[in-house]
């Protein structure tokens, strides 16, 4: 996700590689019958709340979701969308 999101904001192709990744894991939860909560972007709590599951998670996630996942909260902090409280 860093090459699409390298400098600002994530542009449409990057909120398109980041829509298919939502749709992916919604799949792949319900399959499971597993419950899920989504975090958006316009939520000024977001990025913060990323940050937090990292570092709960640091010793025992695969690196590449780690990093999935810090690159989502840069996107958010980037994003030019006006922040609001969750909905």
């Amino acid at each position: 996700m860093a090459k699409l999101v390298n400098e600002g904001a994530p542009d449409n192709q990057a909120r398109e590689v980041f829509r298919k990744q939502d749709r992916d894991c919604q799949i792949k939860a319900t399959a499971k019958n597993l419950l899920t909560f989504t975090l958006i972007e316009t939520d000024p709590t977001s990025p913060e709340t990323i940050l937090v599951w990292i570092g709960l998670n640091l010793h025992t996630a695969p690196i590449p979701k780690l990093r999935d996942a810090f690159e989502d909260a840069l996107a958010m902090l980037t994003s030019s969308l006006p922040k609001k409280n969750a909905d």
